[in-house]
């Protein structure tokens, strides 16, 4: 399996446990942030560049609050 999957499994499955969900989307908010904008190219290049472009702002930043932003995607 290609490292851009695992990356994606990783950070899908991360949205679900506390305290980890708050750093990767600190990671995910900086690449979306920082990374993407001046390396729009390799979007389309890498898998998981292209997840965290469709992935939310709102989605990530509530994830950065442990167990409350969790609860809130596992029932919606």
């Amino acid at each position: 399996m290609e490292i851009s999957r695992l990356l994606i499994k990783f950070d899908t499955i991360a949205d679900y446990i506390p305290i980890v969900s708050t750093a990767t989307n600190l990671v995910d908010l900086f690449l979306k942030r920082v990374y993407l904008p001046n390396n729009e190219h390799k979007i389309n290049k890498n898998r998981y560049f292209e997840h965290l472009s469709q992935k939310s702002f709102t989605r990530c930043i509530l994830l950065l609050f442990p167990i409350i932003g969790n609860i809130f995607f596992i029932r919606h």
